[in-house]
This record gives structure tokens, C-alpha cells and sequence, in this order.
């Protein structure tokens, strides 16, 4: 399991921050630790939801961008100009999408589409923080 999404023994908190045409966001995380899967809120609307439930935005650690569609990251580009996460993609999705991200903040995993395999995702590096940017 990686280093930056540790499970002890305490609750998962699963919760749809937006799911649909419009605009996809979940929250994964635990006491200490969580992800976004998906960008498809701003930056703005996805703090505002993340508050409304009690969730904290500094204990992100990384965003994985399912794949290329509007709806799944039109949030992108806010999150990483105020946010120091790591954000993960197909190399297929970052091929395609135009985003002007720090090259030391993209993470690539690997997927096949029409094949249903466990998604092996590499460590993050040592000095990641949910530190926001000042």
C-alpha cells in the first residue's frame, strides 16, 4: 500500500463530493490522510463541499484523474495552483488534457482499457506535504 495513504486501524470516510455530467469529485481518507479521485469541481466549490461535511483539505494528498473528460477535471488547474499535491493520470489522459502542471507533481499510472486489473500505483516521494502554497 503507498506510503501517503496509510490505513491503521480507524474509519475509511468515503463521500461523493459531486457525481455526474456536470462535475465528478470523491473523497477517500481516514483521520489522517486522504484523496480526491477527480478534479471535476472548482477548487472553490470543492473546498466549500469538503468543509460542509466536516472533511479538511490539508489532509489531501494527491488527486487520480480517472480519464479526460471535462466533468472529471475542470478543477485541476485551481487545486494545483493552490495545493501541493501529487496528481496521478494515465499517460493516455495527460497526453490529452492541457494542463500547465509542475512536471515534479505528475504521477503516471497505468491502465488497460476493457481489462479489469488491480491499478499498481508507484510511492510518492519523500517531501509530499498537503501544505497549501502561500
Amino acid at each position: 500500500m503507498p506510503a501517503f495513504l496509510h490505513l491503521p486501524d480507524m474509519p475509511l470516510f468515503i463521500s461523493s463530493l459531486n457525481s455526474g455530467s456536470n462535475a465528478n469529485c470523491y473523497y477517500i481518507g481516514n483521520e489522517e490522510e486522504a484523496i480526491l479521485i477527480d478534479a471535476g469541481l472548482s477548487c472553490r466549490e470543492t473546498e466549500r463541499r469538503m468543509k460542509r461535511l466536516g472533511l479538511s483539505m490539508n489532509k489531501v494528498k494527491a488527486v487520480f484523474i480517472s480519464h479526460e473528460h471535462t466533468d472529471h477535471i475542470s478543477g485541476l488547474q485551481g487545486l494545483a495552483k493552490k495545493y501541493l499535491w501529487l496528481f496521478y493520470f494515465s499517460p493516455k489522459t495527460y497526453g490529452v488534457i492541457n494542463a500547465s502542471l509542475k512536471k515534479e507533481w505528475v504521477r503516471y499510472f497505468e491502465s488497460e482499457e476493457g481489462v479489469r486489473k488491480p491499478i499498481r500505483f508507484p510511492e510518492p516521494p519523500d517531501f509530499i506535504s498537503s501544505v497549501t502554497k502561500q
